[in-house]
């Protein structure tokens, strides 16, 4: 066992470490944590060892000390000099931790055998052959697939160097309209907020990612003690309401009629800054004139926000202006949400322009630090590989995304177009959408591989299953982290690594290269490509070795001075020509979701628990007590749905589309809006070897059809209704 004094026990006890964890999105100070498990622990049989890491637990990477005794872990905390972390930790990331002792590990590369099980074999073997079916492939027909960013440096090298352009993320199912819309209209990296110094926040559809940065959890509780407000405007009420003065419900798709409503009265009221939008923007005029158009009671009627209340939320944003922002989370509604997701994500960056609030305390922060691109490494030492270009998916298909799909992948693979594809830390057949379409595509390939710490859903359809360490096993390339002092940061290993035979993601595909006849490419270590990063970056090395995170030299914002957009004319596109050539219109207007929900056919809303991230936490001993403790696997209906369809609190109800039905417990209550149903996405693993969440839950994502977003290829995970029925009614 590790040592770590998180156990089944004392996680669920009801102390300050259990209240902490509910409230305030999961955050938990380490202080408060320490003092909760104090009389269950034992003394460490040696010093500890600090090592400052980088949690895994979400894609917010925050910092992270792991203190270790003789090689285990001990104890966890957040790291002080992080800026996502601020010397705290979310209870996933504490409770994430132990994640490397569970008895599911995946131990030894294993390969299907003919009875369909799978045998041992040998690193050398599994390696080989699987170089074999690469080198038998056209590049256009060898893929990889990763989900959580792991060395993401070295597999999407590996793909160019085979000549191939199939490397796919998945932010299709996260955060692809977010990108695709800020690089189009501005060129920026995405702004990081200054809650601390906002006199008045809109926190806009937090509920399909109901979380909150650890290093931001003290400014949200101090904003009442300074007068500041926080405003929720969304279809759920999540754990934000702790910290809101107000939630404000909205109908479901219709976040993008908000956002106009908004704009709308800020120009006509002359409420924004126009200095701004006339010295740093470019097509201001076109945009007003259209923004005009949608007036406060036009919104009303589309969102079911009352005029008044639309009025006071535009009214005290201008009054606040600066020190203010609309929130733009990367999941759900923005990321990939609706059929009008990319244009939400572009409004939400348009009305925080009009507020004045780019670089300004208490607004919107954008972080400089120098470009790690292939022209700086090779300067730095590593050369650069030409990028590929033989493509399964064509990135005209979806232009304002350039490709970066994995649902339309997934739909190349299921129409043959991929013969091999290599799948790191994602588990598309419980995290994509429409599961049995995923199960076909995958059963048409030649050779599929699966690198990951467990055997998940996908894993179990392999050829090739292969053991990678756990994210504390290991040392990872080094991060930029946007601030208004950027930083760099380093996972370093922490503890010993538990089973010899894993290996880690850079060694796989380093070994492959070599088989693959482009060992060239590979010609350094990690090492040696995180100490070019640092010389990049300008900071030591040995430094973030023993520290974790360094300040970048020259990257620290001037507050009042605008970021630099990177876009042709070098001013913010509040007309985009990209947004036409892509079907859509230069400037932002309404369109309608895809579909229409009401309490006959509610919406799927599918969202991230504070507690769990995708299905890759599930199998954590500590996280999936809490989640059976507490009954998280239960959908949220309103009384009015439950009303209508005969449904009591507690019963079992089936939610049904035309590509599945499941069956969840269901949890009646006031905190959602009556057309809603929401599900959590993290369960009903079917994976008999993950042991710890199997049979707990429903699979929600395979009610979702492949419904792809034309301009970026976003999966829209939202745009679906479901019928809904008590279980044996």
């Amino acid at each position: 066992m590790s040592g770590l004094k998180l156990t089944r026990r004392n996680f669920l006890v009801g102390t300050a470490g259990a209240a902490a964890l509910v409230g305030c999105g999961g955050v938990v100070g380490y202080t408060a944590w320490s003092k909760a498990y104090a009389d269950d622990e034992e003394q460490p049989s040696a010093p500890p060892k600090a090592v400052h890491t980088v949690c895994d637990g979400c894609p917010n990477q925050c910092g992270m000390v792991a203190r270790t005794v003789e090689g285990k872990l001990w104890r966890v905390e957040g790291e002080q000099g992080h800026p996502r972390s601020g010397g705290r930790l979310c209870g996933r990331g504490q409770g994430y931790a132990s994640i490397a002792y569970s008895q599911d590990r995946l131990t030894v590369p294993l390969k299907r055998n003919a009875g369909g099980g799978f045998d041992p074999v040998s690193w050398d073997d599994a390696l080989a052959d699987i170089a074999r079916h690469i080198k038998a492939a056209k590049p256009a027909e060898v893929a990889v697939f990763q989900a959580r960013g792991t060395d993401a440096f070295f597999a999407r090298r590996f793909v160019s160097a085979l000549g191939s352009a199939n490397y796919f993320t998945d932010a299709a199912v996260h955060d692809l309209d977010v990108a695709a819309a800020v690089s189009a209209i501005a060129g920026t990296g995405l702004p990081v907020p200054d809650p601390a110094h906002a006199k008045y926040l809109v926190m806009l559809d937090a509920s399909t990612n109901d979380t909150v940065l650890p290093a931001d959890a003290d400014a949200f509780a101090a904003l009442r003690d300074r007068d500041a407000q926080m405003v929720l405007v969304d279809s759920r009420i999540t754990a934000f309401s702790r910290l809101a003065d107000e939630w404000v419900p909205i109908i479901p798709g219709t976040e993008l009629a908000f956002l106009l409503g908004i704009a709308g009265q800020l120009i006509r009221s002359g409420a924004y800054d126009a200095a701004f939008a006339q010295a740093c923007g470019e097509g201001f005029d076109q945009f007003a004139a259209e923004m005009k158009a949608y007036r406060l009671s036009w919104a009303a009627a589309k969102t079911g926000i009352s005029e008044g209340v639309l009025g006071a939320i535009a009214s005290n944003l201008a009054a606040a202006a600066p020190a203010c922002y609309v929130d733009m989370p990367l999941g759900g509604t923005f990321g990939s949400g609706y059929a009008n997701s990319v244009d939400v994500a572009r409004m939400v960056y348009l009305v925080n322009a009009l507020l004045g609030n780019f670089n300004q305390a208490g607004g919107w922060i954008f972080g400089a630090a120098p470009a790690v691109d292939d022209a700086a490494l090779a300067a730095a030492g590593i050369p650069a590989v030409k990028p590929g270009t033989a493509a399964a998916v064509d990135a005209q298909a979806a232009p304002l995304a350039g490709g970066d799909s994995c649902i339309a992948a997934m739909e190349a693979v299921r129409a043959g177009a991929v013969k091999t594809a290599v799948f790191v830390e994602t588990n598309p057949v419980r995290d994509y959408p429409a599961a049995a379409l995923v199960v076909e595509a995958l059963g048409k390939l030649d050779c599929l591989v699966v690198c990951d710490e467990f055997m998940t859903e996908t894993a179990e359809l392999a050829d090739y299953v292969l053991p990678l360490p756990t994210y504390l096993e290991r040392t990872d390339t080094v991060q930029v982290v946007p601030a208004a002092t950027s930083v760099a940061a380093l996972r370093n290993q922490a503890i010993e690594r538990i089973h010899p035979e894993t290996r880690t993601v850079d060694e796989v595909f380093a070994a492959l290269a070599g088989l693959c006849g482009v060992a060239d490419a590979f010609a350094f270590s990690k090492e040696d490509y995180n100490r070019a990063v640092c010389d990049v970056l300008g900071v030591s090395y040995e430094g973030l070795v023993g520290q974790g995170v360094a300040a970048i030299p020259s990257s620290r914002v001037t507050l009042g001075e605008p970021p630099a957009f990177s876009t042709a004319s070098g001013k913010l596109l509040f007309a985009c020509p990209a947004f036409a050539d892509a079907g859509l219109t230069a400037v932002p207007r309404w369109r309608d979701p895809k579909t229409s929900a009401g309490k006959a056919k509610p919406r799927l809303l599918v969202g991230e628990q504070a507690t769990q991230y995708d299905t890759y936490t599930i199998d954590d001993e500590q996280l999936m007590a809490y989640a059976k403790q507490y009954g998280l696997d239960r959908a949220w209906i309103s009384a009015e749905l439950a009303e209508k369809h005969g449904i009591r609190d507690g019963d079992a109800v089936e939610l049904s589309t035309t590509e599945a039905t499941i069956a969840v417990p269901v949890k009646i209550t006031s905190c959602v809006m009556p057309e809603v149903v929401w599900v959590p996405a993290h369960y009903g693993c079917t994976a008999q070897q993950v042991k710890q969440a199997y049979g707990f839950g429903a699979a929600p994502k395979q009610l979702i059809s492949f419904n792809l977003e034309p301009a970026t290829g976003a999966a829209m995970m939202n745009d679906v209704t479901v019928s809904i029925r008590k279980a044996g009614a």
